[in-house]
Formats: C-alpha cells, sequence, structure tokens
C-alpha cells in the first residue's frame, strides 16, 4: 500500500474480493490523546465482542514451507471436506488441494530433481491429516522408509510383502464395491456417491517408483504371488471406493512403461501434476490451455503444473512448499 506506514491503512478480504481500508471514528474532540484512547477503548470493546477471526487476505510466504502451509484456515477446511492439500494457487494465492471427488489414479510427473518426492511427501502429510490409511510401496530403494516411520505408514519394499497387501485388499475391496454398486443403482451421482463411501476408510496407496512398481507386477521373481490381473482390475474399476492410488513417474521413464495397462489405466485419468515445467513432454496430461511456448518452458523446483481438465478452478499453476522432516528427539 502507498504510501507505506500510514497507521489505521490495510487490507481486508470481503465476499472473496480484497478491499483496502482506513480506520476511523467519528468524534467531536479536538485533543490527539483523547482521540487515540477513545478508538483503544472502541477496539478493545470491539474485540472482547468478537466471536471469530476475520480471515486474511492470502498470501505466499517468500519461502513457503509445510509447516507454515498446514497452518491455513483453508487447509484446515480442505481436509474436513473432499480436498487433499497440495499448495498454494501462484495466482490467488488462496490453498490449492486436489478434488478427491473426481480423483482415483493420480501422478506426480517430472524430469529427475524437480520435487517430485517433495509433492509425494506433502501428499503423505496431508493424507495424514485427513487421518486416512497410508501405505507407501517402495522398489528398490528405502528413500520414504522413514517418512512413513514417522507418519505411522504400512511400508512395503518386497515383493512378497507386496502381494501379500493386495492379496488381504481383494476381500475390502469387494466389499466396497458392492456398497458402491448398491448406491450407484438408487440414482446417486458421483459427488453423492463419494459422501456415501466415505463410510469406508479413506485409504492412499503411495507409489514411489512407477517403472520399479510396473517391473515387480509384470515379472515378478519366482515363487511371488502373480497379483497384476486384481491390480488392473483396481485401477480400471476401482473409482469411487474412497482409496487412492498416488504414482510418482520420472518422464524419462515413459517409454519404458507405456504398453502394460496398469501404467496405460493409470494415467488415462489424465489427473495429476508436471513438476519442472516441459508441460509438452507428458502426453497423457491436457494443457492445451498453454502456448508453445508455456508448454516447454523449464520451471524451477517447487512449480507445479496442473493439467487443465483436473477441475473446474481454472488453476494452473501451484506453488509448491518445502517439506522438512520434524524428527522428535528424546
Amino acid at each position: 500500500l502507498e504510501p507505506e506506514n500510514l497507521k489505521g491503512r490495510g487490507l481486508i478480504k470481503v465476499d472473496g474480493e480484497v478491499m483496502e481500508f482506513q480506520t476511523a471514528i467519528a468524534t467531536d474532540r479536538c485533543d490527539d490523546m483523547e482521540r487515540i484512547e477513545l478508538l483503544r477503548n472502541m477496539c478493545a470493546s470491539m474485540a472482547e465482542g468478537a466471536t471469530e477471526v476475520a480471515e486474511g487476505v492470502p498470501e505466499i510466504p517468500e519461502k513457503p514451507t509445510w509447516e507454515i502451509f498446514k497452518r491455513r484456515n483453508d487447509v484446515a477446511q480442505m481436509c474436513n471436506g473432499y480436498m487433499l492439500p497440495i499448495g498454494y494457487d501462484s495466482v490467488s494465492a488462496e490453498g490449492y488441494g486436489i478434488d478427491l471427488r473426481r480423483t482415483f489414479c493420480y501422478t506426480i510427473t517430472g524430469r529427475a530433481r524437480t520435487g517430485k518426492k517433495n509433492v509425494m511427501r506433502l501428499l503423505m502429510n496431508a493424507a495424514l491429516m485427513r487421518n486416512a490409511d497410508i501405505v507407501v510401496i517402495e522398489h528398490g530403494s528405502n528413500e520414504f522408509k522413514l517418512d512413513s516411520e514417522l507418519l505411522g505408514a504400512t511400508y512395503i519394499d518386497s515383493e512378497a510383502a507386496q502381494a501379500d497387501y493386495f492379496t488381504m485388499l481383494v476381500p475390502e475391496f469387494v466389499e466396497r464395491n458392492k456398497f458402491k454398486n448398491q448406491v450407484k443403482e438408487q440414482g446417486y451421482d458421483e459427488n453423492e456417491i463419494y459422501s456415501q463411501m466415505t463410510r469406508f476408510k479413506e485409504t492412499y496407496i503411495f507409489i514411489a517408483d512407477m517403472e520399479a512398481f510396473l517391473n515387480t507386477l509384470y515379472s515378478p521373481s519366482e515363487g511371488i504371488t502373480r497379483i497384476v490381473p486384481f491390480i488392473e482390475n483396481v485401477v480400471e474399476k476401482g473409482a469411487l471406493h474412497n482409496i487412492f492410488i498416488i504414482g510418482l513417474i520420472d518422464t524419462a521413464s515413459q517409454s519404458e512403461c507405456r504398453g502394460r495397462k496398469v501404467y496405460d489405466v493409470m494415467t488415462g485419468y489424465h489427473m495429476g501434476i508436471q513438476l519442472g515445467g516441459n508441460c509438452a513432454e507428458t502426453s497423457f496430461f491436457n494443457f492445451t490451455n498453454l502456448s508453445f511456448t508455456e508448454a516447454n518452458k523449464v520451471y524451477k523446483p517447487g512449480i507445479g503444473m496442473i493439467p487443465q481438465d483436473n477441475d473446474d478452478r481454472n488453476v494452473s499453476q501451484i506453488i509448491i512448499p518445502l517439506y522438512r522432516r520434524q524428527i522428535k528427539h528424546d
């Protein structure tokens, strides 16, 4: 605001719009000290009678972190509703979240060192805020092992444990599918079906490396139960079961993944986020709203591009907070 440091002047959010205001009070007192005292008393009286805190003007911190982001009121509202918070809308500075009513398979894509793992850790923590069950599948690495332990997540790093988990999931999936079909037959729309399915525990399955995961499915080791038919069925028909699959894809490995049904079906939902720019290289996302220059632009880590058809909010770019592990020491 200009001029700066003018007392009593500020910004306030009213009906979704940001307005400038100047505090004032009508009085016939001429003495400056008397007027100041009158203002103080009036403000104290108003504060004492206030039952709610005014909504602040949204802003993106210079160095946004998860700890700052998760304390926002709109983030709490998302976690209590149908959104999984992930970052800031770069235009409005409002909190942005994944609409769970229209999401099942979600992919985090980008080249190396673009912040994909940071996004996955954010979403794991957001899932914890929603009191969900969290499952992390990681082959060939243990980068998410400590995160899983800190969050109380189920951590799977072997083919045998993976086969056991999905075998155990079969009766749970069948039960949810039966109830979903009953609700669907009553004429409910998708949003209503989502609401009905929340009676089942919200579950997130995080896949740390899509290529490595696919290799275990389509080329399992000797003696491992072949679970790929069930996984293919789940990704094809598992929408609106209050189970969400979030996979991390390095765009350099797309050619190795294509042609495998699990990958083709998951990416066929076109839901996800592109990190680091280079949107044109990810063929399964819809970025037709971007110009040729924008679609090929490179962004620094921490900036995510949202495909055009992911929701109706017309958000195309978000700022991702940095996640730092909070390790408690005895």
